[in-house]
């Protein structure tokens, strides 16, 4: 390495030690504050609960009910973000025995407004506890310059240790963080990633990690992938993650060789070579649309919006990934892809439909296509960005392993 290379490489290390050490005085700020104010939080929520009666006959009772909810609402988020996981957990549980109705006509010595009590009491012993746990964590960027970076968002440290853990091992740079609230404020001035692993629950809150990516779409110059990792296995779940753009669902416990063969495709491209898609529709403004945001990606596109032409020049682009719309004039995208399969070179290319109606998965069933992938429109940009990169990737590292075969 000459003295210039050298000098070069230590200034990019200085200004990730400074970055990260600016980033960590923010937390550490952030944290102190929220400390400093956690006392008189607990003991004004404490103070609400005592204050309750278990009777219709006290006036105020209702209204220190409303104080007390309020106040373990606010605290659940907060104390979890700020690495007070004991007393997130604690407040959850207090908010949960408010919420019963049976509670409201219990008497006070009953069991149910003992358990309360006990948590209460138990909260008041966590007022001046150390957090926890860390907001963020940083494993030492020793891989060279071409490792992937992975930000991994969940707030159980064990599981986040455990999946960084894996990625480092397969030579992937990561960034953990246990708060989706911090990991959204501090978005922005990072390092963009070239893939992010998140959960779905954060705070007490269900759905949480699909409603933060919303926000952190925002930001985005381009397309970064985004890979669920969540204990809930519900279609709602599921439904929310791909609406908010995710490239991935998965459900814990996930196994390493899963995760490491999804991330593949979003993180591993297999060449310099940029993906060549072709792209196939009628609706010149969609078309064009789509065309506009797979370039920015850093894709070729050749956009066609006569299905007739479709066919002509395509041994010339050779493309990775075909993209057809369904419903066309003068021939249907389910007959264009089954002519064009009968060409040799695209046997095996994969092709993504584009419909705005869910009937038409029909029209691929009868013509032997459901193999196919099919998105219904409107496709956010993000999603065809992801959806095409990750085929096209797979379908080289395909091609190029029937070519060591032969």
């Amino acid at each position: 390495m000459d003295d210039d290379t050298f000098d070069a490489s230590e200034s990019r290390s200085t200004r990730d030690f400074e970055e990260k050490s600016s980033l960590a005085r923010k937390l550490e700020h952030l944290q102190q504050q929220f400390r400093a104010h956690l006392p008189a939080r607990i003991d004004a929520i404490v103070a609400a609960i005592h204050r309750i009666q278990g009777t219709e006959q006290d006036p105020g009772a209702q209204a220190a009910a409303r104080r007390a909810g309020d106040g373990l609402h606010n605290l659940i988020g907060a104390a979890s973000t700020y690495g007070y996981r004991e007393v997130g957990r604690t407040a959850e549980a207090m908010a949960r025995l408010l919420r019963r109705q049976a509670l409201e006509t219990a008497p006070s010595d009953s069991i149910e407004w003992r358990e309360l009590r006990f948590l209460a009491d138990h909260l008041t012993t966590l007022r001046d506890q150390p957090p926890d746990q860390m907001l963020i964590s940083v494993l030492p960027p020793e891989a060279p310059p071409q490792t992937r970076h992975i930000h991994i968002v969940d707030d159980d440290p064990q599981q986040t240790a455990l999946i960084a853990h894996w990625l480092t091992e397969a030579g992937y740079r990561t960034e953990t963080f246990h708060s989706i609230a911090v990991y959204a404020d501090l978005f922005p001035g990072l390092t963009r990633p070239d893939a992010i692993i998140m959960d779905m629950r954060f705070d007490g809150a269900t759905y949480a990690g699909a409603e933060y990516l919303k926000r952190l779409k925002r930001h985005w110059t381009h397309a970064i992938p985004i890979l669920f990792v969540s204990v809930m296995d519900t279609l709602e779940a599921r439904l929310r993650a791909l609406r908010a753009g995710a490239a991935r669902y998965l459900t814990k416990p996930v196994e390493r060789e899963t995760l490491l063969r999804l991330l593949e495709p979003f993180s591993n491209p297999d060449s310099d070579t940029p993906l060549r898609v072709l792209l196939v529709d009628d609706d010149v403004d969609l078309l064009a649309a789509a065309a506009a945001s797979l370039r920015v990606a850093g894709l070729e596109v050749r956009e066609i919006a006569s299905p007739l032409d479709a066919f002509d020049g395509l041994d010339g682009f050779r493309p990775d990934v075909i993209v057809l719309d369904v419903m066309m004039p003068d021939v249907s995208g389910p007959e264009l892809a089954s002519i064009i399969r009968e060409k040799e070179a695209f046997q095996f290319t994969p092709m993504v439909f584009i419909s705005g109606e869910i009937q038409h998965w029909r029209e691929l069933e009868a013509a032997s296509l459901l193999t196919e992938l099919f998105l219904i429109k409107p496709v956010p940009p993000q999603q065809l960005t992801l959806t095409v990169q990750a085929l096209g990737h797979k379908a080289r590292r395909r091609a190029r392993l029937q070519s060591a075969r032969s």
